[in-house]
């Protein structure tokens, strides 16, 4: 019961299998995860990192992201910036997921310099106002039709 309770607080799916459900247990371990719902590139040449969301966010995007970005920043110092395109925000798998995005904020935007929003979503628009005030970052929206406008914009930073 305890791990249904507090299963939403896990950086990944749980499930709890009786004592006699051994099989199904290692079965369900073995199984290949599913598809990521957050595809990146980092690229390296120019220092920029390419978030492209594809479904609601996992806490485990987030621990694929760091494990990408981590040893980059550390090489290089910083990252140029960073643009995340997404038509409209996915949200978040879970309560896991949320505090892992905050997480990755809180430890990275320090060492990044331009985050371009490219977007179609009215709500997202409005996110430079709120972050700035937590974040180092410089902060722009961009229209979707101008995903390469974009990419120079934060390239440059």
């Amino acid at each position: 019961k305890m791990v249904k309770a507090f299963g939403f607080a896990m950086p990944g799916e749980v499930r709890a299998f009786g004592g006699t459900d051994l099989e199904a247990a290692e079965s369900w371990i073995t199984e290949a995860p599913h598809a990521a719902h957050l595809s990146f590139e980092l690229r390296e040449d120019d220092g920029v990192l390419i978030l492209e969301p594809k479904g609601s966010l996992e806490a485990t995007d987030f621990e694929r992201l760091s494990a990408e970005v981590d040893p980059y920043i550390k090489k290089a110092g910083s990252l140029a910036g960073m643009m995340v395109v997404a038509e409209h925000f996915p949200g978040w798998d879970d309560f896991a997921a949320l505090t892992s995005h905050v997480g990755f904020v809180r430890e990275h935007h320090k060492s990044i310099h331009r985050v371009a929003l490219v977007t179609a979503d009215r709500l997202v628009s409005a996110l430079p106002r709120f972050a700035s005030r937590f974040v180092s970052a410089e902060i722009r929206v961009f229209p979707m039709s101008t995903r390469d406008d974009a990419l120079r914009w934060v390239a440059a930073g």
